[in-house]
């Protein structure tokens, strides 16, 4: 009785152990994600993200103040403003209830980048972006599952045929634009070039600007969902005088909800 009971024993551990092995469920130890303070444990954001983890996971949460840094970010992780999970929206928003925003911290730029994302799954949450010029996000990189949540862009100055934020090339998937505002007097808020930025999803923010609030040179759009978005043309004071607009160009099963849509131009799309 004993060995049949210590041979179901190891059947059971065995038939786990290719279980796990099967599915591809780690059964090494993985080192916990690190929580980062700066200026507490950093001075610097770069000093902070210079330190993070590699293999990602990490979480850098930044006080609220002025940082004037140009920001390289080459690995998987969430950098937390003051700010994060208060998105700053006007207007509609499906789940969420606008909230009181406290002192930002402030990513201030002049021309260039202020963060230059260039790994898969980074995560900024809960910034204010000040400053003049273009390109404050920018990257030829790819940097799949990227998400911008709860920012503010307070971008008017004219920077050019340069976007607000510039993806000029590499693979962008599963990009993610949440709860924004981004205020902007350049020809394009959001550049998109190389690609592909399939599943792309942009949901409860608004643009103000002069130019178009999306512009296309990238690879056909699949798969994306537009909802729950402002876009006013309204710049320097004057309602109509921008044009803040999107032009995606050529796409596939695109959906667009919401009634918050002033002007959209786009080709051969599906839904």
């Amino acid at each position: 009785m004993k060995i049949k009971n210590i041979l179901n024993k190891k059947l059971v551990i065995s038939a786990i152990t290719f279980t796990m092995l099967f599915t591809g469920i780690s059964i090494l130890p993985t080192a916990s994600a690190t929580t980062i303070y700066v200026p507490g444990d950093y001075p610097t954001i770069q000093a902070a993200v210079n330190a993070a983890n590699p293999s990602g996971g990490d979480t850098i949460i930044v006080a609220a103040g002025t940082y004037n840094e140009m920001i390289s970010i080459n690995k998987p992780l969430t950098l937390r403003g003051a700010n994060w999970g208060i998105h700053p929206t006007v207007g509609v928003h499906p789940t969420e209830t606008v909230g009181i925003r406290g002192p930002e911290s402030i990513l201030s730029h002049n021309n260039l980048y202020a963060i230059s994302p260039s790994a898969d799954y980074i995560t900024i949450d809960g910034f204010k972006f000040t400053g003049t010029g273009g390109r404050i996000i920018d990257t030829y990189s790819n940097a799949n599952y990227f998400s911008l949540l709860n920012c503010i862009f307070d971008n008017p100055g004219d920077h050019g045929a340069t976007g607000n934020i510039q993806f000029g090339g590499g693979s962008h998937t599963d990009l993610l634009f949440g709860y924004n505002i981004f205020i902007d007097g350049g020809w394009h808020t959001f550049y998109a070039g190389g690609g592909p930025f399939d599943r792309m999803h942009i949901i409860g923010n608004k643009f103000n600007g002069y130019g178009e609030a999306i512009f296309w040179a990238a690879t056909p759009l699949v798969d994306a969902i537009v909802e729950y978005n402002e876009f006013d043309g309204t710049y320097a004071g004057v309602p109509g005088d921008g044009g803040c607009y999107m032009n995606i160009g050529l796409g596939g099963n695109i959906k667009i909800k919401d009634k918050n849509i002033s002007i959209i131009d786009f080709q051969n799309t599906d839904d």
